[in-house]
């Protein structure tokens, strides 16, 4: 079946898009529904080494920032710059509770909190590119950060501004 299905990154001056056999996807794949299927897909083998393959190759030819739970301890381990965000489960649950709202998607506050300590249970826990902090990433913990706050404090790391 993996053969069969190709994924594309499609970006932009403000986005990146992902298109699966030229079908963008990329708001399907952020629904709660794909987000907990996801954690049990990612065990699988074949469907991780497609994801790292497709990662790669958008990194070949553009400057990119990625965001997951393996990004620099599998799919790009030599990266220059690292960064492990944290937040307190409450904090991303809310976020991520206003952020469907915003989208005009249903959100059930209580349940996104169960499904992400979930998640983050197995994804820490499975055999294939567990989730974890990159030995040399620099750890963030975003809780009571705005994310200009974030992005202002990745930005001065990266111009060798703070440590």
């Amino acid at each position: 079946m993996m053969k069969n299905i190709n994924i594309e990154f499609v970006t932009s001056d403000d986005s990146t898009r992902v298109f699966m056999n030229r079908r963008d996807v990329s708001d399907d794949i952020r629904t709660a529904e794909i987000t907990k299927l996801s954690s049990s897909i990612a065990t699988i083998k074949i469907v991780r080494h497609k994801m790292v393959e497709a990662q790669r190759i958008l990194a070949q030819s553009n400057n990119v920032i990625l965001d997951g739970r393996d990004i620099g301890t599998v799919v790009f381990p030599n990266a220059e710059f690292k960064f492990f965000l944290t937040a307190s489960l409450e904090e991303r649950a809310l976020r991520r509770h206003k952020e469907n709202l915003e989208k005009g998607i249903s959100s059930d506050l209580e349940q996104i909190k169960v499904a992400l300590a979930w998640r983050d249970t197995n994804d820490s826990n499975r055999t294939e590119a567990p989730l974890k902090k990159a030995d040399d990433a620099i750890e963030i913990n975003t809780t009571d950060m705005t994310i200009d706050e974030q992005v202002n404090k990745i930005l001065k790391v990266i111009n060798g501004e703070i440590e």
